[in-house]
């Protein structure tokens, strides 16, 4: 998973999770968290409030680096409680995972800055992260924190053909597939995807990288017989660009 939707889940049993695949990996899970909000219908059948997302988010993230840090952990909040919690295993990592937030919003830059280790938006184009880039860069400051050992990711949407044309309407069709959207998915390819042919591609992770990128996840949107496919291009005629 790029992000799990924190508060469709209760924060002692998503620490718990956490901290079983942090020890189980020995020490290598990183979490990424989002608030959603996309599908109502999610929120619905488990019966959780879509306006309260934010802040169940913030009280979980709050907890559960508690849960990761102490024991017999107890918590009175305006949303959770519990009392005398201890995790085992406990995670490999002190104080737990890296929390990596999603979003695009200030919201989620805050959130990042207060309760995360690094950033990962999506649905951006190089120019739009550089200016956030600057903007969590300045929260980190007003907030005492240096941009050392943050992480700068981003999901990006990842549709490679031979041709841009072709790209543009593969990304299309899986985009049509996952999301709902009242406009055009091929003018929403073009604008956050990244297309093909690979050349094009290697000078738009250029871009990024120019921009304050470092981790860049290459979100696959093609179909699953494809994926194999996509990622022998990535890693024969794309990274290599970059050696």
């Amino acid at each position: 998973t790029s992000v799990i939707i924190v508060p469709l889940h209760h924060p002692v049993l998503l620490a718990k999770e956490a901290s079983v695949v942090d020890a189980a990996s020995g020490g290598r899970l990183t979490l990424g968290v989002g608030v959603g909000g996309e599908f109502p219908s999610e929120w619905d059948a488990v019966d959780v409030p879509l306006a309260k997302r934010g802040a169940r988010t913030n009280e979980s993230l709050g907890l559960m680096k508690r849960l990761w840090s102490e024991e017999n952990v107890t918590h009175d909040g305006s949303i959770f409680s519990c009392e005398g919690i201890t995790l085992n295993p406990a995670t490999v990592q002190a104080g737990g995972p890296p929390i990596w937030v999603g979003g695009r919003a200030e919201p989620a830059m805050r959130r990042a800055v207060r309760y995360g280790s690094g950033w990962l938006p999506y649905l951006f184009r190089p120019s739009h992260y550089a200016r956030s880039y600057e903007a969590v860069g300045n929260l980190l400051a007003d907030a005492g924190r240096t941009t050392e050992g943050f992480g700068w990711g981003l999901h990006l949407m990842t549709a490679i053909e031979d041709t841009r044309e072709k790209s543009v309407k593969l990304a299309a069709a899986g985009l049509r597939a996952g999301y709902r959207y009242d406009g055009d998915y091929e003018a929403l390819a073009e604008r956050y995807c990244l297309l093909g042919p690979p050349q094009e591609a290697a000078q738009q992770l250029g871009e990024f990288e120019n921009a304050g990128a470092e981790d860049i996840l290459l979100a696959w949107i093609a179909p699953d017989e494809r994926l194999t496919e996509q990622i022998t291009v990535a890693g024969t005629e794309i990274l290599p660009l970059f050696r």
